[in-house]
């Protein structure tokens, strides 16, 4: 007997398609990347498969990373990017 699995979920992320499955978590910090929880698999900007080594992602939001589509850092020396907003980070999905 075969057990199904749960279909999997899809989301764009800054550009970027990330699929996973019911457990896919999104959430953006203000003063850095987009944290994505529970990818199975994701596809660049230009729709290329990006290798994936575990299961959370952080995908870069100021666009300056040497490593796109994931985050390096960078924003960190992005004038005005990185400025402290105040606010907690927030999930993007409709979750806390």
């Amino acid at each position: 007997m075969r057990i199904a699995k749960p279909p999997l979920r899809t989301s764009v992320v800054h550009g970027c398609r990330v699929l996973g499955d019911a457990g896919l978590r999104i959430t953006g910090y203000p003063s850095g990347p987009t944290l994505v929880r529970g990818v199975e698999a994701m596809c660049d900007r230009d729709g290329r498969p990006v290798e994936l080594r575990r299961g959370i992602v952080a995908i870069c939001r100021c666009e300056h990373s040497r490593i796109t589509p994931f985050c390096d850092g960078t924003h960190r020396f992005v004038p005005g990017f990185d400025e402290p907003s105040g606010r907690e980070p927030r999930a993007m999905d409709g979750r806390s």
